[in-house]
């Protein structure tokens, strides 16, 4: 089974978290329960789930809207049985709203993981890179998007 934290409206998951039910930014829709497939209103942070329930957690874009994103990772470590992955759009490139808690980079990941070191068997980081989001300033390369995968 895969869990979905910060399913927003487009759930990729057999079960699916958020802790918003209304949108988040003029972009989003409401999350509805009722077309939202198991739709679990909760805070990454504070998953209503045992341990090692879920073969895989993902979450997109969605490190960025809690307080202690660490607390967020260890979650999605704590709830699954094998493979977790995280996508988030680097603190450089994507604007901040006031829905935005915080801010990550790859040494952010990277610290991170180093101390849950204990709780994994191995982690993967790639980036998506793309222009700096300036007209004026297209020559230089930052990651756009960063992609974590995590095994235990």
């Amino acid at each position: 089974m895969i869990l979905d934290v910060g399913c927003g409206v487009n759930p990729r998951g057999d079960v699916n978290t958020d802790r918003f039910i209304k949108p988040v930014s003029r972009c989003d829709g409401e999350i509805s329960a009722k077309k939202v497939k198991n739709f679990v209103l909760a805070d990454g942070q504070n998953l209503p789930f045992k341990d090692a329930t879920f073969e895989k957690v993902i979450s997109y874009l969605s490190i960025a809207h809690v307080e202690n994103p660490f607390k967020f990772l260890k979650e999605l470590i704590r709830v699954s049985n094998a493979e977790i992955e995280v996508t988030e759009g680097h603190r450089l490139w994507y604007k901040r709203t006031p829905y935005h808690k915080s801010a990550v980079n790859i040494k952010w990941f990277e610290k991170a993981l180093a101390l849950l070191r204990d709780q994994i068997t191995g982690y993967y980081i790639t980036c998506e890179y793309g222009g700096f989001p300036h007209p004026m300033l297209t020559i230089v390369s930052f990651p756009r998007t960063i992609h974590v995968r995590i095994w235990k």
